[in-house]
């Protein structure tokens, strides 16, 4: 803490910033003197609060409901923020954090992924995310000229990637990701000369 006298009839005080979030209080004399000598009447007292920003939002299905129960996490040193039976969550982060919120719940996914924050320094409301339940890995497939026409079912805003195989061991992409559309979702496959070939398809975020 420092003392400094812009002028004959001002006591200046400076402290170095303070982001611990908590309730803070200055006491200034009572033994400080003007320049005659004479003492202060009483003791300066001053104080301030930094308050922790909290961000809140509500996590939904497709159908729009709400989802309990699901973990948010922002790294391993914050505790985790968990929703409500109605969906709604908050997660209390230091002041002037920066980092990525994430939800997780079993296998599903969420849209977006994840968010990321830099210098939050109050709180954010809104910060929503909506929850989509993977489909079961099922392919059709039909001949379609040289080609094997491969289908699904699409998640919207979720990467699909078509994976074959010879061995059901070693798995190789069937071309790059496919990003997902909430209906039926299809890949032509150039038939090979491999006695057997095997597919799969992947979902993720």
């Amino acid at each position: 803490m420092t003392l400094s006298t812009p002028d004959f009839y001002t006591l200046q005080t400076g402290f170095s910033s303070q982001t611990g979030a908590g309730y803070y209080e200055i006491y200034v004399g009572p033994q400080v003197r003007d320049i005659y000598g004479v003492p202060m009447g009483a003791a300066y007292v001053g104080s301030f609060v930094v308050l922790p920003p909290i961000l809140s939002g509500r996590v939904t299905d497709t159908n729009g409901l709400p989802v309990p129960y699901v973990t948010l996490g922002a790294g391993a040193s914050l505790a985790a923020g968990i929703t409500d039976t109605n969906g709604l969550y908050s997660l209390q982060v230091p002041p002037s954090w920066s980092g990525t919120v994430t939800p997780v719940k079993a296998q599903a996914l969420f849209l977006p992924a994840s968010r990321s924050y830099t210098n939050v320094t109050a709180n954010l409301a809104r910060q929503d995310f909506q929850m989509v339940t993977p489909p079961a890995p099922a392919l059709t497939a039909r001949a379609q000229g040289a080609n094997l026409q491969l289908g699904w079912q699409g998640v919207s805003g979720a990467s699909h990637q078509l994976l074959w195989s010879t061995n059901l061991v070693d798995w190789l992409p069937c071309g790059p990701a496919l990003l997902g559309t909430n209906g039926p979702m299809r890949a032509d496959v150039p038939l090979g000369a491999e006695r057997a070939r095997f597919f799969r398809i992947t979902t993720s975020r």
